[in-house]
């Protein structure tokens, strides 16, 4: 009994090991194959670096999420604000609407190499507060999960890009 027992903890181990290399795949390993593709497309003319267009755009992003937290009382709501870097500078307002994206690095298993980055919309947000170059939203509508590619989490999180309507 105690063999088969040890037999598990370490298959649990395993488990455990795969799961962190996987983690730090996509969330270490990828980024940094991204910002070396970034460097690779930049220019280099009389020993001066001139960026390429795509690092030169600026990207807004969700940048910051945080949440009410539910106190128990009857008929509470709670709410989850998701701070956006972009506002009236950009010509945001207060009641428009925001789509949120979700940029994943594709890798080939077969070939062992990182493919092409893939953009999807997952969300729309409501602006409920605006300010010259920040700007706060509120869930409107999540994307259909029948529509939508598989992410994990199946919700907006801090990195998400965003694009007015």
């Amino acid at each position: 009994m105690k063999l088969n027992h040890s037999i598990l903890i370490a298959s649990q181990l395993t488990k455990q090991r795969i799961f962190t290399r996987m983690v730090v795949l996509f969330f270490v390993l990828l980024p940094l194959n991204d910002l070396n593709a970034q460097t690779d497309s930049v220019n280099q003319a009389g020993g001066a670096l001139f960026p390429s267009q795509t690092m030169q755009r600026q990207e807004f992003i969700v940048y910051g999420v945080y949440s009410s937290l539910n106190m128990g009382n009857p008929g509470e709501k709670t709410y989850k604000d998701f701070y956006i870097n972009m506002g009236a500078q950009n010509g945001l307002q207060v009641g428009e609407k925001v789509k949120v994206y979700r940029r994943m690095s594709t890798y080939d298993l077969v070939s062992k190499k990182l493919q092409k980055d893939v953009t999807f919309p997952i969300a729309e947000l409501k602006l409920i507060h605006v300010e010259s170059n920040i700007a706060i939203g509120r869930l409107d509508q999540m994307g259909d999960r029948k529509t939508t590619p598989v992410m994990i989490p199946h919700s907006i999180m801090i990195g998400d890009l965003v694009h007015p309507l």
